[in-house]
This record gives structure tokens, C-alpha cells and sequence, in this order.
């Protein structure tokens, strides 16, 4: 499974890290994420994006997104769309108010599977296991 952990902005702020948890957890550093505006929203669907070709378990981890724009709401839309093409899980987990305000403004949260808590998103892939037969 993976996890991928963001703070700043969109979700992409400069220093972040993205901790891979595939039986042992590593952390890596975004490459571009000194990039603003949609240019930092592409950046982090495109991490998003290689992580899914290695696994089909994802948790976007909002805790420390303080703001998000158009770019960024549009690119949650497509990994969306691009994980239930690719047969992935893409869950969310954490999100800040001002995130969970948006997400429910944009009735995202009707689409976007949302958790409190990485505990609770984690849990919820063997969850979606068991009831995959019901």
C-alpha cells in the first residue's frame, strides 16, 4: 500500500516528502515541488500517477494542505478517474477544514472516498476487500 503524505499549498510544498509504505516505509522528495499554481497541481498528480503503476492502494494524506485552487480540485478529479480505470484505490485521508469545506462544496466528497484518519484509510483497502464478494 501506499501512502503519499503532502503539505503546503495544493498538496505540494517545497521540502515535501511522500512516504511509500510497501512492507517497509521509505520517503522520497518531490522533485518539483518548488512549482506554483497548476504547475504544482500537475506535479502532484504526476507523483500520484507513477505511485499507482506500482501499486493499485493510494492515500492522499491532506493534513497539511492549507489551500487548494481550481488546478488542484481538477487534478483530484482525474486521479480519480485514472485510478478507477486502472483498477487502484485512491483514498483520502486527513484533510484539513478548509480542504473538507471544499471537498463538500464541490460535492467531492460524495465521489472521493474520505477518511479522518490514515488508521481509518488503511483499514478501509481490507475493508473493500471483504465486501468485495458481498
Amino acid at each position: 500500500m501506499v501512502a503519499a503524505g503532502t503539505s503546503g499549498g495544493l498538496g505540494i510544498a517545497e521540502g515535501s516528502e511522500f512516504e511509500v509504505q510497501s512492507g517497509s516505509t521509505k520517503s522520497r522528495q518531490c522533485p518539483d515541488c518548488a512549482l506554483p499554481g497548476a504547475n504544482e497541481a500537475n506535479a502532484f498528480s504526476r507523483l500520484v500517477a507513477e505511485l499507482m503503476r506500482h501499486t493499485r492502494n493510494v492515500i492522499i494524506d491532506f493534513s497539511g494542505v492549507t489551500s487548494m485552487d481550481s488546478a488542484g480540485i481538477g487534478e483530484l478529479v482525474l486521479l480519480h478517474t485514472k485510478a478507477q480505470a486502472d483498477g487502484a484505490r485512491l483514498k483520502c485521508a486527513r484533510p484539513s477544514p478548509f480542504v473538507h469545506n471544499l471537498l463538500n462544496l464541490t460535492n467531492l466528497n460524495s465521489v472521493l472516498d474520505i477518511h479522518s484518519s490514515l488508521e481509518e484509510a488503511l483499514e478501509s483497502f481490507s475493508e473493500d476487500e471483504v465486501c468485495a464478494d458481498c
